[in-house]
């Protein structure tokens, strides 16, 4: 089940895949007489892999969008030993950071209507676009700056990167041989907004971006209470119709009748 708004920027194409990736991998399981969800730890590192490669074949970063609190996309260098591939995400452990599952993700919807351009495209603007390289040496970088806020702890640290990420990639947009602007005025305006809260209070919130004009405002729990009031108070007056969704680092997937009977 997929509950993000379509082609609007914010991952509802990564949501959407990843369930997608789920479901066909437990057919598969069926198919061969087993549990549709296994339970056993060895067989669910093998599930998830397959579920990750088959989500990959739909929507790069849907691999990466099915567990976690943190999984990895690619390749990296994690506490001095080579981790990851282009084919399914792999799990991050997070045991040292204890804000890794305490992340919370207010969506502010600046602007709900499809974006101008499709991610496809975004990404085919890469091939001839003249800071490339210097992207993906400071993409590499920046990577191995958030497995270090990781193993020390380091949530400001790790905040700090994650936003700078947004705004490259939409500088790069912005710069390429047919440029694309997504950011909407109230965009600008909430970035404005969440800096100035930052700075005023001392609190360690930051926002990343995707494809789109919708900001994601990521918060630790133990703020939560102050700001989402804050953001009750200043930031909705800047998202079309007042939409925000309350959203945190999850469980993990959940199979659906299992879902269903709760609900029931």
């Amino acid at each position: 089940q997929n509950t993000f708004p379509h082609s609007t920027g914010i991952a509802s194409s990564a949501s959407g895949f990843g369930a997608l990736g789920l479901c066909l991998a437990s057919f598969e399981q069926v198919l061969a007489g087993k549990a549709a969800y296994p339970a056993q730890e060895r067989e669910d590192k093998h599930f998830f892999e397959r579920a990750g490669h088959l989500a990959r074949l739909g929507s790069g970063s849907a691999c990466r969008s099915m567990k976690g609190p943190m999984m990895l996309w690619g390749e990296g260098h994690w506490n001095n030993q080579n981790i990851g591939n282009q084919h399914f995400a792999t799990e991050i452990p997070t045991s040292n950071a204890h804000w890794a599952s305490q992340v919370r993700d207010a969506i502010l919807v600046a602007d709900s209507s499809p974006k101008s351009v499709s991610s496809s495209i975004g990404h085919s603007l890469m091939n001839d676009h003249p800071y490339a390289d210097l992207r993906f040496t400071q993409a590499r970088k920046n990577l191995q700056q958030i497995f270090d806020g990781v193993l020390k702890n380091n949530w400001v640290q790790a905040g700090a990167i994650i936003e700078a990420e947004a705004l490259s990639l939409h500088a790069l947009m912005m710069s390429s041989s047919e440029s694309f602007v997504l950011l909407k005025p109230n965009t600008l305006k909430m970035i404005e907004a969440i800096r100035k809260y930052r700075l005023e209070t001392g609190v360690p919130i930051y926002f990343t971006l995707d494809a789109g004009p919708n900001v994601h405002l990521l918060y630790l729990e133990e703020n939560a209470a102050a700001v989402k009031d804050w953001i009750k108070s200043s930031l909705l007056e800047f998202c079309e119709n007042g939409h925000w969704i309350d959203d945190k680092v999850g469980p993990g997937p959940v199979p659906f009748e299992d879902y269903l009977a709760k609900e029931l």
